[in-house]
């Protein structure tokens, strides 16, 4: 059976290249059409019927998302990543969306699992798979997969988790942290985070978790997903070359007009000392250079000592490498 499925995928992803590369159009709408029709459609349902989902109008959406993916994949003349991987990862996506706004507690409690994936990393990884959707497991996880015993757990959670969740209190402060833990370990691969959503959100039942208000009026979900992509967003730019970094910190805003740099400091990502050992900024400078936020271009060129042109160029490259990491900040503010 390994056989014919390593078979199968190597046809899929030999027929997605042949696509990516078509140059004339008609050609490339039915290497399209075969791609979806034939292979990728099936994997699509399957992952729909493993969620317990029947619905005609997402499963059709989930289509539509899938075939703008593959698409957007020829328009850039991107190689494609394992297709297979690529389609559960949007489906899952979709789904999640479609879950989550049944269930306002559903979404919140993503949140809060995302959260204990990124602020206890020293228990769990957390990264970006292949088909683009993030990936959990525990430190140590094997690549992910699809293993019987994560196909039950996802199928009939409640009866296949049991054990996981036993002697679990969900009245305490870790019952989210310890029950996640039990999961991971007992899968041993890693696993998507929609999928384990879904998993953890039959297992835990939790009560709706209180929305609070905290500062500029917002509930505490939006505070927790904010943390998460600015978290995201920081370890991205120590990343970069440190006049990109400058560029993006002193220069960046959000639709409101609030600056890169405040949102990281009020949000309490990082400190205004770390900011300026990062910018590689005197501290004595720094002080004054936040009276002036966001910088102008012709104020980050004389900074820099280049021209405008090259801060909106190196603007533009700094944008590139971040695209692919969060969607944070739309074109113009970025």
């Amino acid at each position: 059976m390994a056989i014919f499925a390593g078979w199968e995928r190597w046809q899929v992803q030999r027929l997605g290249a042949r696509f990516v590369s078509e140059k004339e159009g008609k050609a490339a709408r039915r290497h399209l059409e075969m791609l979806l029709e034939k292979h990728l459609h099936s994997h699509l349902e399957q992952t729909l019927h493993v969620l317990r989902i029947s619905d005609l109008v997402l499963r059709e959406s989930a289509q539509t998302a899938l075939a703008q993916q593959l698409t957007l994949l020829r328009e850039k003349q991107l190689p494609p990543p394992d297709l297979f991987e690529l389609t559960e990862s949007v489906t899952l996506q979709i789904a999640s969306q479609h879950l989550n706004a049944l269930q306002p507690a559903r979404r919140q409690l993503q949140l809060c699992i995302l959260s204990v994936l990124r602020n206890r990393a020293d228990l769990f990884l957390l990264e970006k798979g292949l088909g683009g959707g993030l990936l959990a497991g525990i430190k140590g996880a094997g690549r992910a997969t699809t293993s019987a015993r994560w196909q039950r757990l996802v199928t009939v959670p409640t009866v296949a988790g049991a054990t996981y969740k036993a002697g679990l209190d969900p009245q305490t402060t870790h019952f989210l942290t310890e029950l996640m833990e039990r999961i991971l370990s007992g899968v041993g691969h890693r696993v998507a985070v929609e999928a384990l959503v879904s998993v953890v959100s039959a297992l835990s039942d939790l009560p709706e978790p209180p929305v609070h208000d905290v500062g500029e009026n917002h509930p505490l979900a939006e505070k927790l997903e904010a943390m998460f992509l600015l978290r995201q967003l920081w370890d991205a730019l120590l990343a970069l070359p440190v006049r990109q970094r400058v560029i993006l910190l002193l220069g960046a805003q959000d639709t409101t007009g609030e600056s890169l740099l405040s949102l990281l400091t009020r949000h309490e990502i990082v400190r205004e000392g770390e900011l300026a050992q990062a910018m590689e900024i005197g501290t004595r400078s720094f002080p004054v250079l936040l009276r002036e936020l966001p910088c102008s271009d012709t104020r980050l060129a004389e900074l820099l000592k280049i021209t405008p042109e090259t801060v909106r160029q190196q603007r533009l490259n700094a944008r590139l490498r971040l695209v692919n990491l969060l969607d944070l900040w739309g074109e113009q503010a970025l």
